[in-house]
């Protein structure tokens, strides 16, 4: 699967791994995406497909999933709670994009 292009079916599969609760990582993982940058990706562009009434309540459940990841953040500030910040404005940013 890793030598075949994007798909329309790999995308939404990415899109429906994602609302069982699997991360980008365990997608990329399933997927044989070779980051999970790229699995990111496949579920931003399978849900530009949705209809609108879809799109919006998946959009609202990752943004619920994403402020958990925010919040749960290191108290102390450390790089790590910095990168981990960047990550989640990064994705939220990516979801939002039109």
């Amino acid at each position: 699967m890793a030598d075949q292009p994007d798909s329309l079916e790999r995308d939404r599969r990415a899109l429906d791994l994602r609302r069982e609760g699997k991360s980008f990582s365990a997608i990329a993982r399933v997927l044989e995406f070779s980051r999970a940058v790229d699995a990111n990706e496949a579920f931003n562009r399978a849900l530009r497909r949705c209809p609108d009434d879809e799109r919006q309540t998946i959009v609202d459940q990752e943004l619920g999933r994403l402020d958990v990841l925010a919040s749960a953040e290191h108290p102390n500030g450390d790089e790590k709670g910095a990168q981990r910040a960047r990550a989640i404005k990064g994705l939220r940013d990516r979801l939002l994009r039109d």
